[in-house]
């Protein structure tokens, strides 16, 4: 079979399972998942839909799995795909309790980087919050129903209070909800 299909048809079969209406095609939610799933070509491959779903599965019909991926979205913290070393040089320059959240090389796998202070000296971490579709998200042996209350023990646990800034993810999401506002009114 093809293990690839164009946006439009993807995106028809996904409002069709999910029982959403067809304005849901415009929609935030789908200009997101469209960043996470498209090649350039417009085309949508199994295995980029694969980790989404991975990422905030289950897909159940109704609107949670859409809103699970704008929750994460809507965080200035969230840097999406970046790697260790780009998180690390976000955060050098930052105070101690500063963080971001980002998507681990591992589909399924978050990462909550941050800088914290250890005695005199200032330490950069990363903590993996691991998600199976079925399951909730797991931070050391503790299970959280979201990966926003993950995201919440993280942050107390540790201090941190500052989101780190220069989301190019959180730029695009805010011009994206400007763009619809200008089209609305």
């Amino acid at each position: 079979g093809n293990s690839l299909v164009s946006w439009n048809d993807f995106c028809q079969a996904l409002i069709n399972f999910l029982k959403l209406s067809l304005d849901a095609y415009d929609s935030l939610h789908f200009f997101i998942v469209k960043s996470l799933v498209c090649n350039k070509n417009e085309m949508v491959s199994i295995e980029q839909f694969g980790k989404l779903l991975e990422w905030f599965g289950p897909l159940v019909s109704g609107s949670q799995f859409l809103d699970r991926v704008g929750l994460l979205f809507s965080r200035p913290s969230f840097h999406g795909s970046i790697t260790i070393k780009e998180s690390e040089d976000l955060l050098t320059n930052t105070v101690p309790g500063t963080y971001l959240v980002r998507f681990s090389s591992v589909p399924g796998t978050f990462v909550l980087s941050f800088k914290n202070r250890q005695g005199e000296e200032d330490q950069l971490s990363h903590i993996r919050i691991y998600h199976k579709p079925e399951l909730d998200y797991l931070y050391f042996e503790n299970e959280y129903k979201t990966l926003e209350e993950a995201i919440e023990k993280i942050k107390e646990d540790f201090e941190l209070t500052v989101e780190c800034p220069g989301s190019t993810i959180f730029k695009n999401f805010l011009a994206k909800r400007l763009d619809d506002f200008v089209m609305e009114n």
